[in-house]
């Protein structure tokens, strides 16, 4: 890794550790633990995310912004409801893993269970 390289690699680290952990989703769906993953990625291997440094910058201004709010700060708004009317701590519940569940968003679709009876995958015929 070069001193680049490790620079960048500890203003993520840095820029990671501020973000916060939202209660309600679960690991897979927060967004603070895949930017931690994609930063040990970055530490395996420093160029699987390209080589270039202006992109690597674009990107970390990029989250530093959704993190510091900026547009929200340009573009204040008083909104109290979701498009359905739901106050913010109804929509969290939605929103949660239970609530996932409840609304069968945790089983595979009917749609997808369909198109994969009319167009099976070749891994399917070899198991028959």
């Amino acid at each position: 890794m070069t001193s680049r390289q490790a620079s960048q690699y500890k203003q993520f680290l840095r820029l990671v550790a501020k973000w916060p952990q939202d209660p309600h989703k679960s690991a897979e769906r927060n967004l603070a633990h895949h930017l931690e993953l994609q930063i040990q990625r970055f530490r395996k291997d420093p160029t699987v995310f390209g080589d270039d440094p202006v992109i690597c910058e674009r990107r970390y201004i990029a989250l530093e912004r959704i993190l510091n709010n900026e547009v929200l700060k340009q573009y204040p708004h008083d909104y109290v409801a979701g498009c359905f009317g739901q106050k913010l701590h109804q929509l969290q519940e939605i929103n949660s893993e239970n609530g996932r569940k409840y609304l069968g968003f945790d089983r595979e679709s009917r749609w997808k269970t369909l198109w994969n009876k009319i167009f099976p995958k070749p891994s399917d015929f070899r198991k028959k």
